[in-house]
């Protein structure tokens, strides 16, 4: 069986930040999840298209009065 030392030590290291690394993203899948990040952005998302529309509609309705 071979020991750390002839597996190396940067091997190791490396396959621990990976492994942290995907354990950070699922816990933050998670934590949006749970608070509802994805859904809050998506209204934001619909509420700023709502509004441009409004305003498009009003730039028009301006230019038609003068």
């Amino acid at each position: 069986m071979p020991s750390i030392d002839s597996f190396g030590y940067g091997a190791l290291i490396a396959f621990a930040v990976l492994l942290a690394v995907l354990i950070l993203l699922l816990l933050r899948e998670v934590a949006c999840w749970y608070w509802k990040i994805n859904k809050r952005v998506a209204q934001n998302e619909e509420i700023m298209n709502l509004l441009r529309k409004i305003l498009q509609e009003s730039n028009n309705t301006h230019s038609n009065i003068r």
